[in-house]
């Protein structure tokens, strides 16, 4: 998968983008604008290890929330199965998404929006190097007060 040419940068906002939930609906990150938050994370698939990681992520998914924040899941190939999570799965087939955003050479990535779109923190690489669950849900609760002031 050919990767993005320029990295985001920390306080540029992220690309807008339209993807459709494993149930068909679109979702438009346009959405969120001036509303909640966002955790974005991307994997390849959902097998095993990344399935654990966002049970993980599930389990932090109240303190996100009540920080004004969501999380969406983008993957490029689609589960046989729908998994059971409190947040929304978007598929990216054909990565046009997934290329904007993570670096060279990444197979999975976080990023940490204000609700405004405006990236506070980025992660990408191996599964291995994503920041725990807890971090996440951390990150979006400094965002929420520093966008509080």
């Amino acid at each position: 998968m050919e990767q993005q040419t320029e990295p985001l940068r920390r306080g540029s906002v992220i690309p807008n983008f339209t993807l459709n939930g494993l149930d068909g609906r679109p979702m438009r990150r346009s959405e969120l604008r001036g509303r909640q938050h966002l955790a974005l994370l991307f994997f390849p698939s959902l097998d095993g290890a990344i399935l654990a990681y966002l049970r993980d992520v599930a389990n932090s998914n109240e303190r996100i929330v009540a920080a004004g924040g969501t999380v969406w899941v983008v993957v490029a190939a689609a589960p046989e199965t729908a998994p059971e999570l409190p947040f929304p799965i978007l598929l990216d087939q054909d990565c046009n998404v997934t290329r904007q955003f993570l670096s060279a050479g990444a197979s999975s990535g976080v990023f940490l929006t204000d609700r405004y779109g405006e990236l506070y923190f980025q992660s990408s690489g191996s599964l291995a190097a994503l920041p725990p669950a807890e971090d996440i849900a951390a990150w979006i609760e400094a965002i929420d007060q520093q966008c509080a002031i």
